[in-house]
């Protein structure tokens, strides 16, 4: 993603992390390694304390921008859920924007 740079996340299994001022974005590089059912898989991402979620449509894909389920633990851990049909054959970016 053009603009963008690195983040204090440290890479994951599943892959790595870009930021901008307003957006993180999650690369999916490796979406076999997320826990799956049927329909769609589970990601799990730590969040800086410092990041704050925006509140309205903040959790969507690059492309086409559908917006994906998802929750903030207490532990500043986002979970979102992801449908396998979205996943692409490289790389599956998931925009969160910050409030």
């Amino acid at each position: 993603v053009d603009g963008t740079g690195a983040t204090r996340i440290p890479e994951q299994a599943w892959g790595v992390t870009t930021q901008n001022a307003a957006t993180l974005f999650l690369h999916l590089l490796a979406p076999e390694k997320l826990p799956q059912d049927a329909a769609v898989c589970k990601l799990v991402v730590p969040l800086p304390d410092d990041f704050r979620v925006a509140r309205k449509g903040a959790v969507s894909l690059l492309s086409g921008g559908t917006p994906l389920a998802y929750e903030l633990s207490k532990d500043h851990f986002l979970n979102i859920t992801v449908p396998l049909s979205a996943l692409e054959d490289i790389d599956t970016v998931i925009c969160v924007a910050a409030d």
